[in-house]
């Protein structure tokens, strides 16, 4: 058996492992919940079974939710899905040491460490709000063009290009990867925790915005607590409007359909969204006309 088999066998079974284990819970945590529903029937516990009930973070599939709790990070397939929210601090046991002890995806090479960058707020890159902006992320798969819109988030554009040209990005991971949903990035830690050292508020788009694939938007904990972590929906994701979207990019793309392929393992709150190769942002290409 050559060796790449015998990798792509090892992490065959790390992912069903995974997904056998979030399986149990599941059914673990159903038993139990339909305990406490039997035991409030029988007492008359309205009182309990409504906190039951707002403490659910397993909705349907169908009508799929996001909460902006910290820590949390939504998950979408299966049969139900759960609801964790597509936040800067995704709870995960991964870090950049973690990542940088992986094979590179996609035959790459890894690129140098990110530099520890912090920043009080980002400075104005004078962008008009006509501007075209593109922008070109070189990865260990190849490009990934993504276009810019300053005229729906100007707040947001600007700060992803003055992160871009300080070479915030150059080194990093992209953390969380869930086909069929989005792939997240941005976080020169690794660990769906760091930021740039500053936040700026939401700009929202109107109630019922679809995140659909192509969509680029920021990734938060919160209202008004964007960063530089940004995730590239992949799928009709379902997500309410909590996100500002910044920008759009062609999801067909030969660089998002190998990334798409690469395999995954469970991070720390169980969700099978790690990739077990690892793909860097080698850096970011910033053009405007």
């Amino acid at each position: 058996m050559s060796e790449k088999r015998q990798r792509q066998k090892e992490n065959r079974a790390v992912r069903l492992a995974a997904e056998h284990k979030a399986a149990q819970w599941k059914r673990r945590k159903r038993l139990a919940r339909n305990v406490v529903i039997v035991v409030v029937v029988v007492f008359g516990g309205a009182f309990l079974l409504s906190l039951l009930s707002e403490g659910d973070d397993e909705p349907d599939a169908a009508t799929t939710t996001t909460t902006t709790t910290a820590g949390s990070t939504t998950t979408a397939g299966g049969e139900t899905t759960t609801t964790i929210s597509i936040v800067d601090d995704v709870p995960t046991a991964t870090s950049y040491e973690l990542f940088a002890s992986q094979e590179t995806a996609c035959g790459g090479t890894a690129p140098p460490p990110p530099a520890t960058l912090s920043f009080d707020e980002p400075e104005d890159q004078g962008l008009a709000s006509d501007a075209v902006v593109t922008a070109i992320i070189k990865t260990s798969c190849g490009d990934i063009t993504l276009d810019l819109d300053p005229s729906r988030a100007p707040q947001a554009v600007n700060s992803f290009v003055f992160l871009a040209r300080q070479g915030y990005f150059d080194g990093t991971p992209a953390h969380r990867l869930v086909p069929g949903f989005v792939i997240q990035m941005g976080d020169p830690t690794g660990t769906g925790t760091g930021g740039p050292g500053y936040r700026f508020d939401d700009e929202l788009p109107p109630d019922g915005t679809s995140y659909i694939a192509g969509v680029l938007a920021m990734a938060n904990s919160g209202p008004d607590t964007n960063g530089s972590q940004m995730f590239l929906t992949v799928g009709d994701s379902g997500l309410n409007t909590d996100f500002t979207i910044f920008g759009s990019f062609d999801p067909t793309q030969p660089a998002i359909v190998d990334i798409l392929a690469i395999p995954l393992g469970p991070n720390h709150g169980g969700e099978v969204s790690r990739p077990l190769q690892s793909i860097y942002i080698e850096s970011v290409e910033i053009t405007v006309g």
